[in-house]
């Protein structure tokens, strides 16, 4: 498994996020100066963590977005199954949903599918406000 850079800067825009916090709206620009990542990315990263409901979005002169619940909610699996979609180490996680016609058959399977369950369990026991805190 490697996460992508829109994934890694989804983790950032959260914790910026995080970290800026105070029931007010953060605008792109602002974190775009504060992380150095552009706004057309930033815009991306942003809709897919909108889309999937991590985030409060307002449009107009005092818009921009927030986090719509506690750093101590959000988890780091969270936001990067938002942004990356499947984090599964190997394509043939999911082989079952995808008719794979080796899956009766696969000696490795079994293994991928623990693996993929060890790397989910892991990245949804840790918070952002864990990583705030460096409580890792």
């Amino acid at each position: 498994m490697i996460v992508s850079t829109k994934g890694r800067y989804a983790l950032r825009v959260v914790i910026d996020l995080a970290m800026h916090s105070d029931g007010e709206y953060i605008s792109l620009k602002e974190i775009s100066n504060r992380s150095a990542i552009s706004m057309k990315y930033l815009e991306s990263i942003v809709s897919s963590l909108n889309k999937e409901g991590l985030l409060d979005s307002l449009r107009g002169k005092n818009g921009g977005y927030r986090l719509n619940r506690p750093a101590s909610k959000y988890t780091v699996g969270m936001v990067l199954k938002a942004s990356e979609g499947s984090l599964a180490p190997v394509a043939c996680v999911n082989c079952e949903d995808m008719n794979c016609s080796e899956a009766q058959d696969c000696l490795t399977l079994p293994m991928w599918k623990k693996l993929d369950n060890v790397i989910d369990n892991y990245l949804e026991s840790v918070t952002i406000e864990d990583l705030l805190s460096q409580n890792v």
